[in-house]
């Protein structure tokens, strides 16, 4: 009789381990699918969407973004106004900024415009007034292109701004008082 046990109680365990190796591999496939889907998306995997978790977004929904209209419209005319057609690195106004992480953009957890890094990228024109637009910005270097014109004084509307790096361009005249005075900036 003790035998007979220990015969069922070996199956009981054998049948347990196959069914929990059969769960693991149904898993690694329900990931490696998710994880293809993203790759064809070109989405991070994993991103927050207005605050809120999202590991896996809808096909064909061109108006799923975490940024808001106006922070990827302020970004689209950026792109538009100092010549994004022919920067090093550019971005697929098509999608989102955040979720597909637009080269140099860097995002909160809300969806928000942090961190802009558009350093040796290119530009050209003078500095589009569109970043004033980008409220929640505590970071913007715009360093080693070939921007015109004087340091406007719109950076001053941005009170988050901590860094604001535009050496090696071709700017003229001083910082405005608005921007020197910003609480923040280093």
């Amino acid at each position: 009789m003790a035998a007979g046990r220990r015969r069922a109680a070996g199956l009981a365990l054998l049948y347990g381990l196959a069914f929990v190796l059969l769960g693991e591999v149904a898993r690694a496939n329900v990931a490696e699918e998710q994880k293809q889907m993203f790759d064809e998306e070109g989405i991070q995997r994993g991103s927050f969407l207005n605050g809120q978790w999202v590991s896996d977004p809808t096909h064909g929904a061109p108006d799923r973004c975490a940024t808001s209209t106006e922070e990827k419209d302020a970004l689209k005319a950026i792109y538009n106004k100092m010549g994004g057609d022919g920067w090093t690195t550019k971005w697929d106004l098509g999608k989102c900024p955040c979720l597909h992480q637009w080269h140099g953009v860097v995002c909160d957890a809300q969806g928000h415009i942090v961190s802009l890094d558009l350093s040796q990228n290119g530009l050209t024109g003078t500095i589009a007034s569109e970043f004033a637009g980008l409220k929640w910005l505590n970071s913007l270097k715009l360093y080693a292109n070939a921007l015109t014109g004087c340091i406007p004084t719109f950076f001053g509307e941005l009170p988050n701004l901590q860094t604001l790096y535009l050496q090696n361009n071709q700017l003229v005249g001083s910082v405005p008082h608005s921007v020197a005075n910003l609480p923040y900036l280093v």
